[in-house]
Order: C-alpha cells, then sequence, then structure tokens
C-alpha cells in the first residue's frame, strides 16, 4: 500500500515514515512506498493517507491545517483509507482516561478546529 503522509517533516509524521520504510526494508517488501508532503505541496496519488500536519495558531491558521489542508489532500491522493490524527482537546475537560465515544465538546480553539477536521474528513 502506498501511503501519503502529511506532515512528514514533523515529529509525528517523520517519525511514522522512518518506522514504515525500517519495516519495509527489514523484510525485504517491496509492498508499498511513503510519499511524505509538507505545507503547500499537493498530496501525491496514493491508497492511504495520514494526516499528522497541523499545529497551533490563529482561528485562520488552524482551519487551514486541521480542515481545508487534509479535505484538499484527501481528494487530490484518492486514498481510501484514511488517519487523521485529532487531540483530546475535543472532549474538552473530561476526566482521563476518556473515550472516543464521549460527547465532543471542544474548548479550546484548537480543539474546535480538530473536531471540524474530523467531521470534513
Amino acid at each position: 500500500m502506498r501511503i501519503a503522509i502529511g506532515g512528514s517533516r514533523g515529529f509525528i509524521g517523520g517519525h511514522v515514515a522512518r518506522y514504515w520504510n525500517e519495516q519495509r526494508a527489514a523484510s525485504g517488501s517491496d509492498d508499498g512506498s511513503v510519499a511524505g508532503f509538507g505545507r503547500g505541496e499537493p498530496a501525491p496519488r496514493a491508497e492511504g493517507l495520514l494526516w499528522a500536519a497541523g499545529g497551533r495558531g490563529d482561528d485562520a491558521e488552524m482551519q487551514e491545517a486541521h480542515v481545508d489542508a487534509p479535505v484538499r489532500a484527501l481528494r487530490a491522493s484518492g486514498a481510501k483509507t484514511v488517519v487523521f490524527l485529532s487531540s483530546g482537546e475535543v472532549y474538552g475537560r473530561l476526566d482521563i482516561p476518556f473515550h472516543e465515544d464521549a460527547e465532543p465538546r471542544p474548548e479550546s480553539p484548537y480543539g474546535r478546529a480538530k473536531l471540524r477536521g474530523e467531521v470534513a474528513i
């Protein structure tokens, strides 16, 4: 499976890309490859998309990083399998551990942007 990683130069995306390539090399497999891309670069065609890009900023920056850019990447890549890295902040101030079936109640601009991204994807 060819995967496209948005944020492949960042902390999480970079670790995933290196791990994926190390596992492929260790197994001697030619099955699959990683195509990383960064801010302002179009997403390559791929069967899978991992969205690990974006950070904090003003509302417009977070809308672009966590909603608009991943939607564009999904459309451009044609991926059928998507992993969108969100945040526990979409749940607001719940006791830990919280669960994904909890009601989203984001209180921060970052949490609201991540929730909008989840819905958009």
